[in-house]
């Protein structure tokens, strides 16, 4: 999509053709290198250092906000008739993607609109790939909103290695999950990547690995979350995918766990009707059910004045994440969670972390959760 060094207005000095030259051959370390040893005049008075800097630290690996201010510099030496004449209108782009990765987000929004209006008046750019400019940057515009929303309201969240076999000490990138949920792709550089060669980075080229989210990790349980349902009870939701994770993990003698989510702030019916849409799960296939959202109820009704969520009034805050923390610990361990001590560095009174802990026990013990045999 972008178009590193085009000219479209006039002459290429050296410094330009230097600089597409290592560009065109990927030599952002050369490039680097080469332009930072530069005299100090230069470095001053072309505008052509900034951008081939700046560029140049973008498609590095692991370098790339250091080309921020180089590029900021760029932008405040060059007018709007040198942009032209040089074809750099996709630094814009490139110092929004830049901002995006920090997140800066209303920087980036900034220059993915800059980059988008500059390219709609460009006529040296076919229309056919200026459509697709445009909407590659209105599509970073978006991520960029949906990037704002999250980082307002944070998720807690631990991560854990998925085992040796997926989570090396190489790069893992870019995982997805296949339809049916039970086959992970990602990519990784890695010693036994084909043809064993590494990049000018020193790193393996990158390869493409899958793996078997149940056979090649060692699991006791499996927490299967995310049942789509809906609120007003009108529309009943396939529930498929959800008995197939439950047949797979019996397969592999892992116990699978459903988890109902909690309801939300306000709401007295939601979390025993998410519970029951569980319920009929296991009549297809025999699971446990952890009644997160019966000893949500349970609170509620018992203790109004206990806040379990955050001011979205839909997400868990500490209290709501200690809460169902306990439920799934009585759950997994088959150990009473109204036995616990008082865990003094979790910000949570001790007399309200007795009664999260009491209410979670006496929910589970009047909803066993896991009455199967196969």
């Amino acid at each position: 999509m972008l178009l590193f060094g085009v000219s479209w207005g006039q002459q290429y000095s050296k410094l330009q053709l230097k600089g597409d030259q290592f560009l065109k051959k990927d030599q952002y370390t050369e490039a680097i290198a080469y332009f930072s040893s530069l005299d100090s005049i230069t470095k001053l008075n072309d505008p052509l250092y900034e951008y081939y800097m700046g560029v140049s630290y973008f498609i590095s690996p692991n370098e790339k906000e250091k080309g921020i201010p180089h590029l900021e510099n760029y932008l405040e030496k060059v007018d709007s008739i040198h942009m032209e004449d040089y074809g750099h209108h996709h630094i814009y782009y490139i110092l929004g993607k830049l901002y995006h990765l920090s997140y800066s987000f209303s920087k980036a929004e900034e220059m993915y609109t800059l980059f988008a209006t500059k390219i709609s008046k460009t006529l040296a750019i076919p229309e056919k790939e200026k459509a697709e400019m445009i909407l590659n940057a209105n599509r970073s515009i978006e991520q960029c909103k949906f990037g704002r929303i999250a980082m307002n309201n944070p998720r807690h969240v631990i991560i854990e290695s998925l085992g040796d076999s997926i989570n090396t000490i190489y790069p893992e990138y870019a995982a997805i999950v296949s339809q049916d949920e039970k086959i992970l792709l990602f990519t990784s550089r890695r010693p036994d990547t084909k043809g064993g060669k590494k990049d000018k980075s020193g790193q393996f080229f990158e390869d493409i690995y899958r793996a078997d989210l149940l056979q090649n990790t060692s699991w006791t349980h499996v927490i299967l979350q995310g049942q789509k349902y809906s609120q007003s009870g009108i529309t009943v939701y396939p529930t498929l995918s959800a008995q197939i994770w439950i047949d797979k993990a019996k397969q592999h003698q892992i116990t699978p766990i459903l988890f109902p989510e909690h309801p939300q702030k306000g709401s007295t019916t939601e979390g025993k009707q998410v519970h029951d849409i569980h319920i009929g799960i296991t009549t297809q296939q025999k699971s446990c059910i952890a009644p997160v959202g019966l000893t949500w109820n349970k609170v509620s009704q018992i203790e109004p004045l206990l806040n379990l969520h955050n001011n979205d009034g839909n997400h868990a805050n500490l209290m709501g994440q200690l809460l169902t923390s306990y439920v799934f610990y009585e759950v997994i361990t088959g150990e009473s969670a109204d036995l616990l001590p008082f865990i003094e560095s979790i910000a949570v009174t001790e007399s309200n972390q007795q009664i999260l802990r009491q209410l979670a026990s006496e929910t589970i013990q009047a909803n066993l959760p896991c009455l199967f045999d196969s």
